[in-house]
């Protein structure tokens, strides 16, 4: 079995739709604002118009991953998650909005508090390439102090 049809098998898609639901459920527990605090790539952070938006991004990811991000070895220094202070220079944003957009998207991906955001996940809800992010990390040394 070659890893599409692993990924596209009955079993996989009943994982998809359970992450799926369980999404959706951490999602509803967003309460839409009129004003946006903050705006990443033209998404006002928690506007019912982003969330709306944002939504089908994820349950799009979770058809394509539906047993999560496949994590590789790798020795060219592929980064796999993301650190506050990276997505703090990354945006241009303060230490505090970083960490709140962090938090938005773990919700949107219904991830406990302090679980770690991938690249691929950033990149998926902000329709950014990834290897434009890539690149631009590549420049940005984590720093794993900030919580």
């Amino acid at each position: 079995m070659d890893m599409d049809e692993f990924f596209n098998s009955p079993e996989a898609r009943r994982q998809a739709e359970k992450l799926k639901q369980k999404a959706r459920l951490s999602i509803a527990t967003l309460k839409p604002q009129d004003t946006p605090w903050a705006t990443v790539y033209g998404l006002n952070y928690l506007t019912a118009e982003t969330i709306e938006i944002v939504t089908p991004r994820v349950m799009d990811w979770f058809d394509k991953n539906p047993y999560g991000e496949p994590h590789y070895c790798r020795k060219d220094n592929y980064q796999l998650v993301l650190w506050t202070n990276q997505v703090a220079e990354l945006l241009n944003k303060d230490i505090r909005t970083a960490q709140r957009i962090l938090a938005v998207n773990r919700i949107f991906f219904s991830k406990p508090p302090r679980y770690h955001i991938t690249v691929n996940e950033f990149c998926c809800i902000h329709d950014r390439s990834e290897e434009e992010i890539r690149i631009t990390l590549k420049k940005i040394k984590p720093d794993m102090s900030i919580h």
